[in-house]
């Protein structure tokens, strides 16, 4: 999460959309599109559950999600929790999630830090 923010403060940005489809068993949501994308991009990443994805996908999880289960992956909803992100919007049912980038102080590295 932390190394995310940095890079988003870095570039400017300081919202993130995500499509969580797992209360609602909708299988076309941002986690099942990750090996897609990295295809499409030629890169050999591949979907981890330490990833920023994961955890904003799945913060609060276990407060509106029936049996804290995700309906698309058949997985319970692991508790995550966030220090550098806000939950500002999230549809009631749960699809469309919003986040803000917390303003935080500027590290040295993250000012030098090249892409």
């Amino acid at each position: 999460e932390s190394k995310s923010a940095d890079l988003m403060s870095h570039i400017g940005l300081n919202l993130v959309l995500v499509l969580f489809g797992g209360r609602i068993n909708f299988p076309q949501d941002d986690i099942s599109k990750v090996n897609e994308m990295a295809s499409i991009s030629s890169s050999d990443i591949h979907y981890s559950p330490s990833t920023l994805l994961h955890l904003l996908s799945y913060y609060n999880g276990e407060t509106f999600q029936k049996n804290h289960y995700d309906l698309v992956r058949n997985v319970l909803v692991p508790a995550t929790n966030l220090t550098r992100f806000e939950e500002v919007f999230t549809t009631q049912n749960g699809l469309i999630r919003i986040y803000k980038l917390l303003n935080m102080e500027k590290k040295d590295n993250v000012q030098k830090m090249s892409l």
